[in-house]
C-alpha cells in the first residue's frame, strides 16, 4: 500500500465524520432558506390619457427557479458524495491496486475528476447561496465552468504533450477566474455577516492551489519526486471541503447567534472560536500534508509518471 490509499483512507474517515455532523447540525427551523432566480420582465401598455401619450413599462420580477436551498443540507450531501468517492478510491486502492496503478492511474483519474466535477461545483454554489446570492446564471455558470475546468485537467493529464499540458491549465485558470470574481466579488457586497471576506479568499487560494499542483506536477520534476500527484489533490481535497464548508456553517450560524435568532435544534458552540481553529487547521493541514506525503509516507511503487513523452525516453531535459 502506498500514500494514495492511505489518504483516501483518511479522506473517507474525516468526510464522513464531516457528514454526519452537518447532518446533526440542520436546523429544523430558523434558517433563512435560500433561491435562484431570474428576470421575468413584462412590458406593461400605459394607455394614454388627454395630459400623456401611450408608452410602455419595462417591470421586472423574480422568477424562481430554485427555492428552499438550505446550505447545511447542501454541504451535508455533498460531504456524502465526497466520501462515497474516496471509498472507491480506499477499495480500488487496498484491494486492486495493480488495477489502480496501470496506465498513469487511468482509473484514478477518472475517478478524481467525475467526482470534482460534482463536488467543486457544489461547494461553489453553497458559498455564493450561503452568501445571500440568488442568481441562477451565476450558479449555472459556476456549474458548468467548473465541468469544463475538470475536463481540462483531465485531458492535461492524459496528454504528454508538454504544451498542451500548459495550455489547459492557463485554460483552466482562466476558466476559475471569473468564478473566483463573482465569489469574492458577492463576499466584498455582504452586510452584517463577519468574516465573508476571509472565507472567499480562502476559497480563492485554495481553488488555484489544485491548478498549481496540476501545472507543477508537469513542469517540475522536483515537485513530482516530493509530491505524489494523487495524494496531492487528496491532501487538497479535504483541507478545501470539509474547512471551507464548515467555514461557512460556522459563519452562517454565528450571524444567526450574534442577531439573536434561535436555531432549532441550537448548536450550543462558540462559533467564533471554530472559525479561529478552521482557519489555522485548513493552512496547517495543507503544510503539514503536503510536508508528510514528501518526507515521510510511501511513494507509489514503480517509476514517476513523467511530464511529457520526451522525458521518458531521455530527450527533454524538465526543470529540477
Amino acid at each position: 500500500m502506498n500514500s494514495i490509499g492511505y489518504t483516501h483512507l483518511l479522506a473517507f474517515l474525516l468526510h464522513t465524520v464531516s457528514a454526519i455532523l452537518a447532518f446533526i447540525s440542520q436546523p429544523d427551523s430558523g434558517l433563512n432558506l435560500g433561491k435562484l432566480v431570474i428576470d421575468e420582465v413584462h412590458f406593461n401598455v400605459i394607455a394614454s390619457t388627454n395630459e400623456t401619450a401611450a408608452k410602455l413599462e419595462v417591470v421586472e420580477a423574480d422568477y424562481v427557479v430554485y427555492e428552499n436551498i438550505n446550505v447545511v443540507q447542501l454541504i451535508f450531501t455533498n460531504e456524502v458524495i465526497t466520501a462515497v468517492s474516496h471509498l472507491v478510491g480506499v477499495i480500488g486502492f487496498f484491494l486492486y491496486t495493480s488495477s489502480m496503478m496501470a496506465d498513469d492511474r487511468h482509473l484514478e483519474s477518472v475517478r478524481r475528476y467525475v467526482e470534482y466535477g460534482v463536488t467543486a461545483g457544489l461547494l461553489e454554489v453553497a458559498l455564493l447561496v450561503g452568501l445571500g446570492s440568488t442568481s441562477f446564471y451565476q450558479a449555472l455558470f459556476i456549474l458548468l465552468s467548473n465541468t469544463a475546468i475538470q475536463l481540462l485537467g483531465y485531458m492535461s493529464e492524459r496528454t504528454k504533450d508538454r504544451m498542451r499540458q500548459i495550455y489547459y491549465n492557463i485554460g483552466g485558470f482562466l476558466l476559475l477566474a471569473p468564478t473566483i470574481t463573482i465569489i469574492v466579488w458577492n463576499a466584498q457586497l455582504v452586510k452584517g455577516m463577519d468574516r465573508v471576506v476571509e472565507l472567499s479568499i480562502f476559497y480563492a487560494v485554495l481553488y488555484v492551489l489544485f491548478g498549481l499542483h496540476n501545472l507543477f506536477d508537469h513542469i517540475f520534476a522536483f515537485w513530482r519526486q516530493s509530491i505524489d500527484r494523487d495524494t496531492g489533490y487528496n491532501i487538497l481535497s479535504v483541507a478545501t471541503k470539509i474547512g471551507l464548508s464548515w467555514l461557512l456553517i460556522a459563519i452562517t450560524f454565528q450571524t444567526y447567534k450574534a442577531a439573536g435568532v434561535a436555531l432549532t435544534p441550537e448548536v450550543d458552540m462558540d462559533f467564533v472560536q471554530l472559525q479561529d481553529a478552521l482557519r489555522y487547521g485548513i493552512i496547517g493541514f495543507v503544510v503539514v500534508g503536503l510536508g508528510l506525503t514528501a518526507f515521510v509516507l510511501p511513494k507509489p511503487e514503480g517509476a514517476l509518471i513523467a511530464a511529457t513523452e520526451a522525458e521518458q525516453v531521455g530527450l527533454m531535459k524538465t526543470i529540477a
